[in-house]
């Protein structure tokens, strides 16, 4: 049952009026992959599909100056109890310049009209799709119980054979949705993208109790300049979409990481001053420590390709070089968070 019948009956014209002026005009198409996922793994083919964030940008001055459209808007002018919900700023202040109250307004409406096509593109009004968005919409501004904060990380190649898992007090490993799958392996088709390994990690209710004593001494890292700054860097590489930009932030991750260890008199060149402690700290024989030193030496001189406006010789085998720069980053930051409470 609505709790706003006549912000509902608006809100479904202008949505159905949107629709109809889409159906009438030309739509942008972009590259897609259909993904069907299988015991095996998954399949994917190349699709055309409605590329939505453009019909945005094209159409967005027809759609939100539209007659039903601005009944949406007048009808919540003048309701003070939406003004005072819809219409509050990131500081939690209202909004009180009416065409900034108007093109705040424009964010919800634009998420409705996009969650729509995103379900249903063929532009047709679907009565149930929207009765879900609408309860959304009402939720958010009737609804007395407090939201749930959600932090969600993705972390690759990793299978639960639960469900969910529980970590401790409100964290949770959770398995990934259809849609949050089909979304990383069109990320992972990208050509600068990793790849993500044939067989992942399996995670299971024994591995909790290691679970929690990796968090608690990651927690407890964080409290170290240097390592905060480290691993932030290390997690925000898992967001871009390009090798040399994931370079960039391990390169940055290894200077904190390991600058701070080193006497200001025995600093020299970084890329050798780094090769050479890293090599020292995770080799144990001679010929691993050659072997990192190496793999470093090369990874430096790739970032400098890169930060220096690429200028000189391309870098060969580039995602080889990230790769190896990863591991041994991670295997540094892993050696040092366990020193540091041992």
């Amino acid at each position: 049952m609505s709790q706003n019948t006549a912000l509902r009956q608006a809100c479904e014209t202008w949505l159905r009026r949107a629709l109809s002026f889409l159906s009438q005009v030309p739509m942008p198409m972009k590259d897609d992959l259909e993904v069907t996922f299988s015991e095996n793994g998954y399949s994917a083919k190349g699709i055309r599909t409605l590329d939505i964030p453009s019909v945005y940008i094209i159409y967005r001055q027809v759609l939100f100056n539209l007659p039903e459209y601005e009944n949406v808007v007048k009808l919540i002018f003048n309701t003070p109890a939406l003004v005072s919900i819809l219409c509050l700023d990131a500081g939690g202040n209202i909004i009180v310049e009416p065409e900034q109250q108007k093109n705040w307004l424009e964010r919800y409406f634009a998420t409705l009209l996009y969650e729509h096509l995103k379900t249903n593109p063929d532009l047709s009004f679907s009565p149930d799709i929207f009765d879900r968005l609408y309860e959304q919409l009402e939720e958010y501004v009737y609804g007395s119980r407090p939201f749930v904060g959600v932090w969600s990380v993705h972390i690759r190649n990793l299978h639960l054979e639960r469900d969910t898992l529980k970590i401790k007090g409100g964290m949770y490993l959770r398995r990934a949705t259809h849609e949050e799958k089909v979304k990383a392996v069109k990320a992972a088709s990208h050509p600068d993208a990793p790849q993500i390994a044939d067989i992942p990690e399996t995670l299971t209710e024994a591995d909790r109790e290691g679970l929690l004593i990796l968090w608690r001494r990651t927690k407890e890292a964080l409290t170290e300049p240097e390592l905060a700054i480290a691993l932030s860097r290390f997690e925000d590489s898992y967001t871009r979409s390009k090798l040399e930009d994931r370079l960039i932030d391990y390169w940055i991750a290894l200077e904190a990481l390991f600058f701070a260890l080193i006497d200001k008199e025995y600093v020299g060149n970084m890329g050798e001053t780094i090769a050479s402690t890293i090599s020292y700290y995770l080799g144990s024989t001679a010929s691993e420590r050659r072997s990192i030193y190496a793999a470093m030496i090369s990874s430096h001189k790739a970032r400098g390709h890169f930060v220096h406006g690429q200028r000189g010789k391309a870098v060969e085998s580039l995602d080889l070089v990230v790769k190896k720069t990863e591991t041994y980053l991670r295997q540094a930051l892993r050696k040092r968070i366990k020193e540091r409470v041992n």
